[in-house]
Parts: C-alpha cells; structure tokens; sequence
C-alpha cells in the first residue's frame, strides 16, 4: 500500500489534509465540495484571511467578503447559505466538538443534525476532527481499495467493511499515513477512479489493480 500512496503523491502532487477543528473541517467540506483542489486552496486561504473559521466569525463575516473568497468556486449562494447554516448550528451547539470527541454513537447521532454535511463528509469528520480510530472510508474511498485488491463485495456496508479492514491492516496505527492515504485515495476516486467509465489509461495504479487488469484480461481475476 506504501507503492499505492507514492505513485499517488507523485501523480496529483501535494494534496492538503482537512483540518481537525470541527467548525474548520466543516468549512472546509463547504468550500472543497465540486471544487477543484487549486480553486479549492485559494479559496480557503481567502476565507482563513477574513477571518472566517469560527463559528462567530463566520456568522459576522460580511457577504460581500465572503463572496470575493468562494465566488470562484461557482454556486457562490448555496455555499454562503450553507456557511450561514452552519454557523447557526455550531452557535447554538457549543458543545458539538467535545460530542464528536466523545463516545462514537453519540458523536454520529450528532454529525447527522449538521445542516449541509453529507454522510461521507460525517464519516470523514469523526476520523479527521473526532480523533476517532475508524478510518473514514466512504463509498468512493471503498471502491478504489475494492478495485485495487480485488474485493467482489458490492458497494454499500459489506465493501466499506473490507476496504476498511483492508487499510487497517496496511497502516494499523499510524493516523499519519492512515490520512494520507485517505486523501490521496478519495481524491483518486473523484478524479481518475471514478464509478462509471473509469480513465484506467492514465491512471498510475493500473499495473497493479486487479479490477484494471480484470477488465484488459477477464481470466486474470474478478471484474
């Protein structure tokens, strides 16, 4: 898996991971969500300017500087009333960080209450600003470690569950290279993996993915 992170790295180039203050995560998912990572970037070192990465801050933060920050990302409205939501609810649950911290089933019961945080976005919130130990593999995350190991379990519950035991056996531990390796394998999904027609042309891992070489050569293995 060590080979898998490298050619990525070396593929996209940097890739930031989110931050682990949750008010922070969450703007963050706001900004990156149909963003490419450069438009991405600029924007969020525009509303790190403001500054915008606090609840109050952001409740306070006037539109039009909010909207010379994220206007380059396109749906410049949605994102600002999804912001403005956000805001909301984190005021109103100051305690929403130390919950997410705490106890799993709570701190997921919590994240769902979030306006205009998607499940996968809640997955990775309690990995990335929870500090929980369950790798936040999503459906996308799941399908490129499906592809690459050759797992046939259909997408839903039963692949997240094997690409999860999957990365946990290749990283244990180590939180550091478990991130890394999540944002490089997301990133992957959403930009070469992708679910349907996949660009396996171009893609750095497919001397080594077994659902690549299924589809080049049927008897090789699973599809």
């Amino acid at each position: 898996m060590d080979g898998v992170l490298t050619a990525l790295a070396a593929f996209y180039g940097p890739l930031a991971p989110p931050p682990r203050d949750l008010f922070a995560f969450f703007v963050w998912e706001i900004v990156s969500a149909r963003a490419l990572p450069a438009r991405r970037d600029m924007a969020w070192q525009a509303v790190k300017r403001i500054p915008a990465l606090t609840p109050d801050a952001m409740f306070r933060a006037p539109k039009d500087d909010l909207k010379a920050a994220i206007e380059g990302l396109g749906g410049f409205e949605e994102r600002l009333e999804a912001l403005r939501a956000g805001s909301g609810h984190f005021r109103r649950h100051r305690d929403l960080p130390d919950i997410v911290a705490g106890p799993l089933l709570r701190a997921t019961r919590a994240l769902r209450d979030v306006p205009h945080l998607p499940p996968s976005a809640q997955v990775r919130a309690l990995f990335f600003a929870g500090g929980h130990a369950l790798p936040a593999v999503d459906d996308q995350t799941a399908r490129v470690v499906a592809r690459l190991a050759g797992v046939t379990a259909p997408a839903g519950p039963r692949r997240r569950r094997a690409a999860r035991k999957h990365l946990q056996a290749a990283f244990g531990r180590d939180r550091d290279r478990l991130a890394q390796a999540l944002v490089l394998l997301g990133h992957h999904a959403g930009h070469a993996c992708v679910e349907h027609a996949p660009h396996c042309t171009v893609c750095p891992l497919k001397a080594g993915c077994r659902w690549a070489i299924a589809r080049q050569d049927p008897a090789a293995g699973p599809a």
